[in-house]
């Protein structure tokens, strides 16, 4: 063999082999990119799914928080006050509406133990906002006012035990 052929296909076979290194460093170098890239866009979409629920549980909380106080407050002046101030009828199914309302978005937003013990929570307001409403109408009698009682002191657990679910749903805990 000629020393001309022999470099030649010397030559051939170096570019080959440089040729298969290179793409198989493209190859390497496309991958890492798209993995980073994909990483960056679940971020990404993590992020905007925590900023979604933390914006759902708040107003959630808010309205529940609003209704506890306005039954709480409500009982508070039947018992106290000789001439209470009272909700309507209708200003407490208007608040049994709002919860209700914030609830829906609980429901598309929420893993299922939280809307399980939002919709728990949900119910005992209700409960509680109805009982008020017969009981304003009749003579409260000592038995109904404790049981109302002990259904408020029992959501104000339940408040905090869904905030403390929230937050720990919010911050991956």
């Amino acid at each position: 063999m000629d020393a001309a052929l022999a470099g030649l296909i010397g030559a051939l076979g170096g570019s080959v082999i440089g040729a298969g290194g290179a793409w198989g460093a493209a190859l390497v170098a496309f991958r890492g990119a798209r993995y980073q890239a994909d990483r960056q866009v679940a971020g990404a979409h993590e992020q905007w799914l925590r900023q979604v629920r933390r914006e759902t549980y708040a107003g959630y909380l808010a309205q529940v928080r609003s209704a506890y106080d306005l039954a709480t407050a409500t009982t508070r002046g039947l018992r106290w006050n000789p001439t209470p101030s009272l909700p309507s009828a209708v200003e407490l199914r208007q608040v049994i509406h709002e919860v209700r309302e914030a609830y829906t978005r609980v429901e598309l937003e929420a893993p299922r133990r939280i809307r399980t013990e939002g919709y728990e929570l949900m119910a005992a307001v209700t409960a509680v906002l109805l009982k008020i409403d017969d009981w304003i109408d009749e003579a409260p009698s000592t038995a109904s006012r404790e049981s109302i009682e002990a259904l408020q002191h029992a959501i104000g657990r339940k408040i905090a035990d869904l905030a403390e679910l929230c937050a720990a749903d919010i911050h991956d805990e």
